[in-house]
């Protein structure tokens, strides 16, 4: 009987993905990421790890107008990284799986592990060519 992958150990799981990304994962991959690289979309899915809560509670929560905090969640629930539930007249969201908990939660411990260490994140350079490319593009001008 196959076992779920949510009960595999991370060793296993490691095992079963391939060691190379396709084109095609690699783009979907760096999607997510931009994804959660915004300060209030990675607030709000924080705040809701545990329980689903709802909008204007998130918004109280974390400051944030109610339609800021709609407009982040409708971002979110669009990379099936949250899910909604109607109750009445308010909406509900909550962390879409246990994947995506594990891996904030993984990062979360890791910056708690690195505490003291001055994790420094150097910004993100523009695209420059190769030295050998710079280095005909100088010759010839």
């Amino acid at each position: 009987m196959p076992m779920n992958s949510s009960k595999l150990s991370r060793s296993t799981r490691a095992r079963r993905i391939s060691n190379e990304l396709s084109p095609e994962q690699a783009g979907a991959l760096a999607a997510m990421f931009r994804v959660l690289g915004d300060t209030n979309r990675l607030c709000l899915i924080y705040a809701c790890l545990g329980d689903a809560v709802c909008v204007q509670d998130l918004a109280s929560r974390l400051g944030l107008s109610s339609s800021l905090a709609s407009h982040n969640l409708q971002i979110l629930r669009a990379a099936r990284l949250m899910r909604a539930e109607r109750r009445g007249k308010r909406v509900f969201y909550a962390v879409d799986d246990e994947h995506i908990r594990d891996v904030l939660c993984d990062m979360i411990t890791h910056l708690g592990e690195n505490v003291g260490q001055n994790i420094r994140i150097p910004p993100e350079e523009p695209h420059r060519p190769p030295s050998h490319e710079r280095a005909v593009a100088d010759s010839r001008g």
